[in-house]
């Protein structure tokens, strides 16, 4: 078995308000790794390569899905019978 290809990322963008570095596999995807590829990533691996727009409705969507979240938490805790 072929030693794990591995590496550190950054996921989101400088303009983006998360940034978070994670080390991941890159061995399922033996042509990602260049500075500047977006990946799809599951438990640690990168699954596919994205283009950046991919990548970005990806992010807009998962803030909005956290937002509405928020939200819904926010109102179950106002609607709290004492």
């Amino acid at each position: 078995m072929s030693e794990l290809q591995c590496g550190c990322i950054t996921c989101g963008d400088e303009a983006l308000p998360m940034r978070v570095r994670r080390t991941v596999s890159l061995g399922l995807l033996p042509d990602a790794g260049i500075p500047g590829d977006w990946v799809l990533i599951h438990v640690g691996f990168a699954l596919s390569k994205v283009d950046e727009a991919e990548a970005m409705a990806t992010l807009r969507l998962l803030e909005q899905m956290g937002a509405e979240y928020e939200q819904e938490l926010d109102e179950l805790k106002a609607s709290a019978i004492e």
